[in-house]
């Protein structure tokens, strides 16, 4: 199990900007293959039980080494995670980024640290270690690229993708929480 360490907040410096996030979510365009697939933000279980999974809906064994998931929160970026180079996702199978204080659910695949919760107010983008955006989440209305906003979440509740359309409000609900589970 990996342990990525990312400090979030405004006064974390050198982690980068908005607009270095806003760069990675121009084009970002979902694919059939791996995406984003579920988010829980504080409050899915607990205040702390933030996670993000990648999910594979190819029909091919996937090579993750190298993806990154960045996360745009209170208007400052950080790379959340960088997927090991040994990282394979079977298809139809997920892999699991948890903050360290996950509780409620299967072991992750891997362990991020952060220094706050994650807000209802967040951008989570998939990068391909060329540095390409594959897939975007946002519950910001400022982004149109992604189309409008996906719903926030109340407690107890997670965002999951149902459909692909490249519009967030489309491809986004709120549903039951079920980390790890595609």
């Amino acid at each position: 199990m990996a342990v990525i360490t990312a400090v979030i907040g405004l006064a974390a410096g050198g982690a980068g900007n908005a607009a270095e996030a806003d760069r990675h979510v121009q084009g970002a365009q979902p694919t059939f293959e791996t995406h984003l697939h579920e988010i829980g933000t504080r409050g899915a279980y607990d205040s702390h039980a933030e996670f993000v999974e990648i999910a594979n809906r190819g029909p091919r064994v996937l090579p993750l080494g190298g993806y990154r998931v960045l996360a745009t929160l209170h208007s400052h970026a950080v790379e959340l995670a960088r997927i090991p180079d040994d990282a394979l996702l079977r298809p139809g199978a997920v892999y699991l980024l948890a903050s360290a204080r996950f509780v409620g659910g299967p072991p992750p695949d891997q362990i991020f640290s952060i220094a706050e919760d994650i807000p209802e107010v967040f951008t989570m983008t998939l990068v391909t270690p060329r540095g390409e955006a594959v897939d975007v989440v946002t519950t910001v209305r400022t982004l149109p690229p992604c189309g409008s906003p996906a719903p926030r979440p109340p407690n107890g509740l997670c965002l999951k993708r149902v459909r692909f359309t490249g519009d967030n409000s489309k491809d986004w609900a709120v549903a039951r929480c079920t980390p790890g589970v595609y």
